[in-house]
C-alpha cells in the first residue's frame, strides 16, 4: 500500500501517494482572440517604423516615454492571458500596461544585450468583463511595441487522485538530455462529458480537440524525497485522438524548444576577437555573456537561474603584473636589438632592422624588487598569464626627408642628388601586415629561493617557437587603434608534470631569432614590426580566448548547447507554472554528487541492471599519438603509453593530428591527458528505480549493486520517468550510468550527425618524425 503524504495543494489539502502525478494544460478558445496590428492605434509620442519584418511603434522624442492607446472589443468574458509583443532596448527601458483602468501585472523590463523582437507575458487577467475595454501602453522611448496579444485560456487538469478533468492514462518523459529539449509524452483519456458531449473533441481548432499545437503544459511528479517537483515545461507539439476516439496522445516539447525556433542574425565574437563583418556583430566579454545574449535572444526569454552568482564566484584577482602606467616600469623594461619608445600609458616595441641580430625585450624581472626575489613570486594559485598589446592607427603615407650620402663621379664631384636631404614616400602609424615579431618566453622555479633552478617556457605569439620548451600559444588580434589582451592558463599545463608543489615567477620576455633578412628600410619605414604593450602577468580565474562563433543564421538552441560545453558546465530547467518563469540551470561537469545512492537488494530503490556494457575493446586506450608540425612541411610526432596496461591488454592506439604548429609540450600534454583519462574504463549500465529521484543530468552517482563488480561512482548520462498504473511501482525512472540509455543515445546520435562536422583528424601529407624526450618539465 502506498505511504501517503499531506501536502497543500492550490488551497486545498489533498492526499499524494509517492506515485502522484499531475498534469497542466493551459490551452485556448481560437474563437476569442484579439490583437491589432499595424491600425488602430493612437498616442502621444509615437511614431510608426518597421524592423525585421514587423511594422511598430516607438517614441518620436526616444529620449521620453511614450503612450499607445487602443481598444478591444471583447465578446465574451473570462480568463485572458495577455502579452505584449515587443522589441527590446540596450538602455533601461520599461513596458507597463492598463486594461479597462486597471494596471495589470508589474512593469516589465525591455533592456537587453540586443535589438530583439520579444514575447512579454503580462499572466493571467481573470474575470475581464466583456465589452469595448480601453487599453494603454506605456514604453520607453527606445523600445518599440509591435501589438498587445489577448487570448481566452482554459486551463485543465489532472491528477492520479482523481482531481480535475484530465485522466491520466500513462506518461513518459525524458530530463536533462545534452542538445535537446526535454520530452514528454502523455496518454489522456477522452471522456464524454469531461469537457463537452464528445469528450474533448471540438472543431474549432484545426487539431479537431481542445488541445493545439503550442499550448502551455506542465508535469508534476512526487520525487522519493517525498517533494512535488514540476519535471516538465513545455509545450503541446502533436495532439493525437486515436482511431476509436478513446484516448489522445499528446507529445511535448520542453522549454527550450523556443531556442530551436530562433535564428542568430549576427556573428558572436568573445574576448575581443575580430568579425569580418563588425556591423552586425555582437562583442560579448565571454562565453558567460555570450550565453546571457543567447537566452535574450528568445522570444520569451529563457531565465539564466544561477549564471550571476557562477559569474561572481570566478577569481579574478590579478596576482604578480607589470602596468606600463608606471614610470619605474617602463624604464626598466630592457632591450637588446628592439626599439622601446615610452608613451604615457605604454610601450612601443620595435624589431630592430637588421639581419642576423637576436632580439629580446624583458618585460618584467624578479630582479627589479630585491626583496620580492628573495621571498619568491608565487603564482600557484594565479594560473593564466595575460599579456596586453595593442595597434596605434592605421599605416599611412608621408613624405619623409632622408638623408642621402655623398656619392662621386669618376672625376671626383659629387653626384646630382646626393650629400643633402630629399623627399621620399614613407610610411608612418602601424602596420597590421607588417606586425611586432616575436614569441613570449616566461622563465619559472619550482622553490622561492632567487638560487632556485629556472626553467623556461615558451607561448607562440606573432612568431613561432620551435624548441620543446614552447608550452601553447597565444594568438594575437592585430587591428588598429584596440587594445587587446592574450591569456593562456599555464599552470594548468604545468600540473601535469607537476601535481603538487608551487611555481614561481622569474622574468617575462619577447624573443624573437635572428631574422635572415633585413626587416625593412629605417629610413623611410616607420609603421612596420611594432605594437604597444600595456602589461602583463598573471591572474586568478578561466581564460578567456578570443574567438569568433560563426552564428549567424544557425539556431539559437545549437549555440546555448556549445557554449555551455565551452564553460565546462552542464545545464537543466528548473520549471514554473508560466513559461516566462522557467529557469535554466548550470552546474560544473561531475562537480556534484547526489544526496540519493542508488542501492539494489532488501531496502533498496534500484529495481535491477540493465544495458550492462564493459568494452574496454572500443573505450581503451594506453598508447596516445599526436601529430604535430615544426614547419610548413614537416610533421613530427610524440606520444604517451601507459606501459603495464600495454603489458596487460596489449597497445591499444589513437592518432590525432593537431592543428598547426602547437610544439612538442602542448603535444605531449596532450596525448598524456588522454591516455589519463581512458586506461581506466569502467561498466556502464541504466538503472530502473522506483520513483522519481531528485537528481539531474551531470552529477555524479553512486551505485551499490548486488555484484559488487559494478559498484562505482560515475556521472549520471540521461534521466527518464514513466508513469504508468499498470506497473508497480507505477512510477519508475531510468537513470544511466556512465553511458546514456541506449534509446536515447541512438536519438542524439542522428541528430549529431546532422548537425556536426567531424573536427578531429586522423590523416595527414607524409611522413612523420618522433620527437624523443619531451619532458614535461
Amino acid at each position: 500500500m502506498a505511504d501517503y503524504i499531506k501536502r497543500n495543494y492550490e488551497g486545498q489539502e489533498i492526499d499524494m501517494p509517492e506515485d502522484y502525478v499531475k498534469l497542466e494544460i493551459e490551452s485556448y478558445d481560437p474563437s476569442h482572440i484579439y490583437f491589432k496590428y499595424n491600425t488602430g492605434f493612437t498616442g502621444s509620442n509615437i511614431t510608426k517604423t518597421s524592423k525585421d519584418g514587423f511594422v511598430y511603434f516607438r517614441g518620436t522624442n526616444q529620449n521620453n516615454k511614450f503612450t499607445l492607446n487602443t481598444n478591444y472589443n471583447i465578446l465574451e468574458p473570462g480568463d485572458y492571458r495577455v502579452e505584449i509583443f515587443c522589441f527590446t532596448t540596450t538602455s533601461a527601458e520599461t513596458v507597463s500596461l492598463k486594461i479597462n483602468n486597471k494596471t495589470i501585472g508589474t512593469t516589465q523590463s525591455l533592456q537587453a544585450k540586443d535589438i530583439f523582437m520579444r514575447r512579454v507575458d503580462f499572466g493571467i487577467v481573470r474575470n475581464l468583463p466583456g465589452g469595448n475595454l480601453p487599453i494603454s501602453v506605456y514604453c520607453g522611448g527606445h523600445a518599440g511595441v509591435i501589438s498587445v496579444y489577448m487570448r481566452k485560456i482554459r486551463e485543465t487538469f489532472g491528477d492520479t487522485e482523481n482531481n480535475g478533468i484530465l485522466t491520466i492514462k500513462s506518461a513518459k518523459g525524458t530530463v536533462g538530455n545534452p542538445k535537446q529539449p526535454d520530452t514528454l509524452e502523455v496518454t489522456i483519456k477522452n471522456e464524454p462529458g469531461a469537457y463537452a458531449e464528445g469528450g474533448f473533441k471540438e472543431l474549432k481548432n484545426k487539431t479537431g480537440l481542445l488541445f493545439a499545437y503550442r499550448d502551455p503544459v506542465n508535469f508534476y511528479i512526487v520525487n522519493t524525497d517525498g517533494e512535488l517537483q514540476q519535471v516538465f515545461g513545455g509545450y503541446i507539439s502533436s495532439p493525437l485522438l486515436n482511431d476509436d476516439e478513446t484516448n489522445i496522445s499528446i507529445a511535448c516539447a520542453g522549454r527550450l524548444k523556443d531556442a530551436e525556433l530562433r535564428r542568430i542574425l549576427k556573428q558572436i565574437t568573445i574576448g575581443g576577437a575580430t568579425s569580418d563583418v563588425t556591423t552586425l556583430t555582437y562583442n560579448a566579454k565571454d562565453f558567460y555573456d555570450a550565453l546571457r545574449y543567447l537566452c535574450q535572444s528568445v522570444e520569451t526569454p529563457v531565465q539564466l537561474g544561477n549564471l550571476d552568482k557562477i559569474v561572481q564566484a570566478i577569481p579574478d584577482k590579478t596576482g604578480y603584473n607589470v602596468k606600463y602606467t608606471s614610470t619605474v616600469a617602463k624604464k626598466k623594461l630592457s632591450t637588446k636589438n628592439m626599439i622601446k619608445t615610452i608613451n604615457k600609458s605604454s610601450v612601443t616595441l620595435r624589431n630592430y632592422h637588421k639581419k642576423k641580430k637576436a632580439q629580446r625585450s624583458v618585460l618584467w624581472d624578479s630582479s627589479w624588487n630585491k626583496a620580492g626575489e628573495a621571498r619568491g613570486y608565487k603564482i600557484t594559485n594565479t594560473p593564466v598569464f595575460f599579456i596586453k598589446y595593442g595597434m596605434g592607427p592605421a599605416s599611412s603615407t608621408k613624405k619623409v626627408k632622408v638623408w642621402v650620402p655623398k656619392q662621386y663621379t669618376k672625376t671626383h664631384k659629387v653626384k646630382k642628388n646626393t650629400g643633402k636631404y630629399v623627399t621620399k614616400n614613407g610610411t608612418v602609424g602601424y602596420d597590421t601586415n607588417k606586425p611586432f615579431q616575436a614569441y613570449i618566453e616566461v622563465q619559472y622555479s619550482l622553490g622561492p629561493l632567487k638560487t632556485a633552478a629556472r626553467k623556461t617556457l615558451t607561448i607562440d605569439f606573432t612568431t613561432t617557437d620551435t624548441s620543446i620548451n614552447k608550452i601553447g600559444a597565444i594568438t594575437p588580434i592585430i587591428q588598429n587603434n584596440t587594445a587587446k589582451q592574450g591569456e593562456l592558463d599555464i599552470i594548468s599545463l604545468l600540473r601535469s608534470s607537476y601535481p603538487t608543489g608551487d611555481f614561481y615567477l622569474r622574468r617575462i620576455s619577447l624573443v624573437y631569432p635572428a631574422p635572415t633578412a633585413d626587416l625593412y628600410d629605417p629610413k623611410t619605414e616607420k609603421s612596420s614590426y611594432k605594437m604597444n604593450f600595456y602589461g602583463a602577468g598573471f591572474r586568478e580565474g578561466v581564460v578567456i580566448n578570443a574567438e569568433v562563433l560563426q552564428s549567424s543564421g544557425q539556431k539559437v538552441a545549437d549555440f546555448i548547447y556549445s557554449t555551455q560545453e565551452k564553460i565546462g558546465f552542464n545545464m537543466y530547467m528548473v520549471y514554473a507554472k508560466d513559461r516566462s518563469n522557467d529557469k535554466l540551470m548550470l552546474v560544473k561537469d561531475e562537480s556534484e554528487v547526489t544526496l540519493i545512492e542508488f542501492v539494489e537488494g532488501p531496502g533498496g530503490n534500484v529495481l535491477g541492471i540493465n544495458n550492462l556494457q564493459y568494452s574496454p575493446v572500443s573505450e581503451l586506450i594506453n598508447s596516445v599519438i599526436k601529430v604535430y608540425k615544426t614547419s610548413d612541411t614537416t610533421n613530427n610526432y610524440v606520444t604517451s603509453k601507459e606501459v603495464e596496461s600495454i603489458f596487460r591488454f596489449a597497445e591499444h592506439q589513437d592518432l590525432e593530428v593537431l592543428n598547426d604548429k602547437v610544439g612538442a609540450f602542448y603535444a605531449t600534454y596532450l596525448a598524456k591527458t588522454d591516455v589519463d583519462k581512458n586506461i581506466d574504463p569502467s561498466h556502464t549500465y541504466t538503472l530502473p528505480i522506483g520513483g522519481y529521484p531528485n537528481v539531474h543530468v551531470g552529477q555524479l552517482a553512486i551505485s551499490t549493486l548486488n555484484n559488487e563488480v559494478y559498484n562505482d561512482c560515475q556521472p549520471i548520462e540521461s534521466l527518464e520517468y514513466e508513469y504508468d498504473p499498470a506497473q508497480r511501482p507505477m512510477v519508475q525512472s531510468t537513470v544511466g550510468f556512465g553511458e546514456m540509455n541506449p534509446d536515447l543515445k541512438a536519438d542524439l546520435n542522428m541528430v549529431s550527425l546532422r548537425k556536426t562536422i567531424q573536427t578531429k583528424r586522423t590523416a595527414f601529407a607524409g611522413g612523420a618524425t618522433e620527437e624523443e624526450h619531451v619532458d614535461l618539465f
